[in-house]
């Protein structure tokens, strides 16, 4: 017999290995189990076998031959079996090798037990090892829960499933017939109970299946997109139910670069970045709009390298409101303007190309009036008094604004007063502000707006501005927080990029490459009435202004304050400052800069430092030049000026504070006193004798003005005429504190300062020069030495002093035979002759040493 009852009923799949399954018994193993049995007996009985009625009935039986088969039937389980006779015939015993090899056992349930705890009895006993026979007993009553069998009085048995599991309620139903073996303390039934109820709750469970399985899908189409080649493709999807994402791999084809993932929701979208798809139901419209954080204009249907305007498509993704753009590399063109009014944030490999139409990017925030100031506000004061603080709020930005023309200064209309200022705290209607104010303000004057600016961030990208339009590829204005880096850019009939009433400026390392036609604004970088800003290198390039500093003539146009540009390469096409700050600008510094035509200064409080200029083309040469001048200090050190020209008609630094007789409306053009101070510079130039270095002309101006020139080297030039030419051509005498020209290596024969009529009056103080000259005695009272021409002229009779000494320089009491007293014979602004006098007459013939000492010390 191939099968065994150990093998048909085993555990599981895998004998012993219980994650293997639980095992179900074939059919076809049970057959060929049960047939081995029945071959079994009958070979039993044909071989003299024997079957007894009670194990105790056995000692009788000994006459059997010796291995004599018998079948023991035994109302104890235990006792019932196959034996074999040991020993001759009359004598040996009986001993049990097996349990019998029943094919199966018919139970009857008479009802004595209960629906979950069977009692049924078999007119023979069932074995008591595991698989030893089939049972089948009959079901009186529905089973409510795991049911249990005993058979003859022996243990309850669990039933369970042929795989395994407890009865459910219903499983087990009156009048039916269950088969089963028993297997340790289980009755396990021979299949699964196929009942109608078994049947139900397995058709609710695939039911149920079905519907985890809708429900996952669902799930799963809420987490991991439904993807469509394009946006075509996606909406001609008709779902039953609408996923709650799209992905898109293109736009107008797969792959283009204008793939996204969209959302669902609630209802159509104002803006462009959607679509709709149509339900099965051929009824349900579901929208969906772009859930990227960043955008790109080719998921909005913009063609890069395209022949036609894009500007239609392009603008859609700005109106879309998505605040971080990028641009994939591409030209995209734009023959129209672009617009945004919120914040925006732009990197990328592409070009924006304006060339053949009249746009422009354009970024604006806006400023609202709020209320008045109640009070005037001193210069350096840190709060403001209003009538009402109502739409103020901290942190927000604030612009005060008088909107009187020349309010600033009398050069122009435009330059009206006032400034930006944060809010760092409010109390009642006292706004605290960061910092100091610039200057002060009558209240009465005063216009207050709250600036609702916008943040800009743009880097890397390169733009083509318009060839017609006077227009910057790049404007922002009412910007609070702009950031541009690594701009590029080239041609146009304008500006690069242009900066209007903004705050919190930074442009680094753009490459600016202007080439308009020059009419009277052709710039690289355009900075108007804005304040806190910083601008670096490396290469900003224009036909007239590389980066000009001032203003337009449009509300809050405030003066541009607080400018840094460091170690940013200037050039230009023409003869004008290849760097520019007009008469509107306020503390601007540029430091570490290299302007290779000219640097140009204007407005109030200007320092340069540490830069190199070369000057223009024209005759003189200029290296620095500036007439809307408004005073405050003016720090010009540790600069170089690089020129080939004579600076003769201007000077190599031209400043003239234009006054009551130059400015347009009579007034007067210095708003403070002007401090210039020039330290430590130099004058690489060409010289010649009508040269100057440094020129500045009062014109006028009420306000004062202090020079300080102190340190200047001079290479190349051979010849100057002076250092400082200095004057009012107005009004005499200067006002003024004050002219310091000291420290001046320079040729010979250069003047300190040029005299002038208007400078009557003014202190001075002019570099002290020394010498010694030895000559030989005379037998006079009085011995003069021959004139001494100072290295450098003076402006006016300097004071001088004057000692004597023996030519050898040793100690003696007398010179030539008389105690000598030094004395100044002569002395000019261009010479002094020094001299010695005594009682008596000199000796002839001896060698004296004068000692000179020569300056102006009025201040």
């Amino acid at each position: 017999m191939a099968q065994t009852a150990e093998n048909v009923f085993r555990d599981f799949v895998t004998d012993g290995v219980a994650s293997s399954g639980a095992n179900k018994p074939k059919k076809a193993e049970v057959r060929e189990l049960l047939t081995g049995y029945e071959t079994i007996i009958n070979a039993f009985v044909s071989g003299g076998g024997t079957i007894v009625q009670g194990a105790a009935n056995l000692p009788t039986l000994l006459n059997y031959p010796s291995l004599t088969m018998a079948w023991v039937i035994d109302p104890d389980p235990n006792l019932s079996g196959i034996y074999q006779k040991q020993g001759a015939s009359g004598a040996g015993s009986w001993v049990r090798l097996l349990d019998l090899p029943y094919s199966f056992i018919k139970a009857t349930n008479a009802g004595a037990g209960t629906a979950n705890a069977i009692v049924a009895t078999t007119s023979i006993p069932v074995p008591t090892a595991d698989g030893g026979a089939l049972v089948t007993v009959n079901v009186s009553a529905d089973n409510t829960g795991p049911a249990t069998v005993s058979f003859n009085g022996g243990p309850a048995l669990n039933i369970i499933s042929s795989s395994g599991n407890a009865m459910q309620a219903g499983y087990l139903t009156a009048g039916m017939q269950i088969a089963g073996f028993k297997v340790g303390s289980d009755f396990r039934l021979l299949s699964e109970a196929a009942t109608a109820a078994m049947l139900a709750l397995v058709e609710q469970a695939v039911l149920d299946a079905q519907a985890a399985v809708a429900a996952a899908q669902a799930a799963m189409s809420s987490v991991v997109p439904n993807i469509f080649a394009t946006k075509a493709a996606a909406e001609a999807y008709a779902p039953a139910v609408a996923p709650d994402f799209i992905n898109l791999a293109g736009y107008t084809f797969a792959g283009d670069g204008g793939g996204a993932l969209y959302k669902k929701v609630a209802v159509e979208p104002t803006h462009a970045g959607k679509f709709s798809i149509t339900l099965s139901d051929a009824v349900t419209v579901v929208w969906y709009e772009i859930a990227e954080e960043v955008v790109n204009p080719l998921m909005f249907g913009v063609n890069r390298n395209s022949a036609f305007d894009q500007t239609a498509a392009f603008q859609a993704m700005l109106d879309h409101g998505a605040t971080e753009i990028y641009l994939p590399r591409g030209i995209y063109k734009l023959d129209g303007d672009l617009t945004c009014n919120h914040d925006l944030k732009v990197r990328g490999v592409g070009t924006l190309d304006f060339s053949a139409g009249t746009g422009q990017l354009a970024t604006s925030g806006i400023a609202t009036r709020v209320g008045d100031l109640s009070a005037n506000v001193a210069k350096g004061s840190r709060t403001l008094s209003f009538t009402s603080v109502d739409g103020i709020e901290e942190f927000d930005l604030l612009c005060l604004y008088n909107p009187t023309d020349y309010s600033w200064s009398g050069h122009r209309a435009s330059y009206r007063e006032g400034e930006f200022c944060r809010v760092h705290s409010i109390s009642g209607n006292t706004v605290t502000i960061y910092g100091q104010t610039y200057d002060p303000y009558t209240a009465a004057n005063m216009q207050v707006y709250r600036v609702d600016g916008v943040s800009v961030d743009i880097d890397e990208i390169t733009v083509i501005p318009s060839a017609t339009a006077s227009k910057a590829p790049i404007q922002i204005d009412y910007g609070d927080g702009v950031r541009i880096g690594r701009i590029k850019g080239s041609k146009g009939a304008y500006a690069l990029i242009q900066i209007k009433r903004c705050y919190d400026v930074v442009i680094d390392d753009p490459s600016v490459l202007n080439n308009s036609p020059v009419v009277s604004d052709e710039y690289g970088i355009s900075i108007a009435n804005s304040q806190n800003l910083r601008i670096s290198g490396p290469a900003i390039n224009a036909t007239r202004h590389a980066v000009a500093l001032g203003g337009f003539d449009e509300v809050n146009c405030v003066p541009t304050r607080e400018a840094r540009i460091h170690n940013a390469i200037l050039s230009n096409a023409v003869d004008i400052g290849a760097g520019d700050a007009h008469g509107n600008c306020d503390c601007v510094t540029y430091q570490g800069c290299t302007f290779r035509n000219q640097g140009a200064l204007g407005g109030r409080n200007t320092s340069w430092l540490g830069c190199t200029i070369r000057g223009d083309k024209t005759a003189s040469g200029i290296g620095m030049f500036g007439t809307e001048i408004v005073g405050g200090t003016y720090t010009f050190s540790d600069n170089t000026i690089i020129s080939d020209g004579d600076g003769a008609a201007n000077a190599y630094f031209h400043m003239v504070a234009y006054g009551p007789g130059n400015t347009p409306t009579g007034l007067q053009g210095l708003r403070d006193d002007l401090l210039l101070v020039a330290n430590n510079n130099t004058f690489d130039v060409a010289g010649g004798v009508n040269s100057k270095l440094f020129h500045y002309d009062h014109r006028g101006n009420a306000k004062k003005a202090t020079i300080i020139i102190d340190g200047v080297v001079v290479h190349r030039a051979t010849a100057l005429q002076t250092v400082a030419w200095i004057r009012d051509t107005v009004t005499t005498p200067m006002a003024s504190n004050g002219i310091v020209v000291d420290h001046v290596f320079a040729p010979s024969g250069t003047a300190l300062l040029l005299s002038q009529s208007s400078l009557a009056g003014v202190p001075t103080r002019e570099m002290t020069q020394r010498g010694k000259v030895d000559f030989t005695t005379q037998a006079n009272q009085v011995n003069a030495a021959p004139a001494q021409n100072f290295r450098y002229k003076y402006s006016k009779m300097p004071s001088a002093t004057a000692g004597v000494s023996l030519a050898a320089g040793t100690s003696s009491g007398l010179t030539a035979g008389q105690p000598a007293s030094p004395k100044i014979y002569e002395l000019s602004s261009t010479y002094i002759r020094p001299a010695i006098v005594a009682p008596a007459a000199f000796t002839a013939g001896d060698v004296v040493s004068m000692h000179w000492t020569a300056g102006i010390q009025d201040v």
